[in-house]
């Protein structure tokens, strides 16, 4: 059947090949252009959200205090001083 509709008088390859081709080509640039959209989108609706987060951190961060951190660093330095060393009894086995 196809033989016959290939071999007919006027029906050439070219008249079936060059439509299908450029259908072909057209559809390349069209899903191209579709999916450019989509990653435009999600990187918008990203950004956005970014911007969000960064105002919410700016709004709740304190301003840094050099003095305030040295004193919370020499309060916990007592601590590193007071320790026992205590063994840590073995598992079942390892003797």
């Amino acid at each position: 059947m196809a033989k016959g509709f290939l071999n007919r008088p006027g029906g050439s390859r070219l008249a079936i090949g060059i439509p299908f081709l450029g259908a072909m080509v057209l559809a390349t640039y069209g899903m191209a252009h579709l999916t450019q959209t989509r990653y435009d989108y999600h990187d918008e609706k990203t950004r956005l959200v970014a911007k969000k987060e960064e105002l919410q951190i700016e709004k709740d961060s304190r301003p840094f205090n050099i003095q305030e951190e040295y004193w919370k660093l020499t309060n916990t330095k007592k601590d590193w001083d007071d320790w026992d060393m205590v063994r840590v009894a073995r598992p079942k086995g390892e003797e």
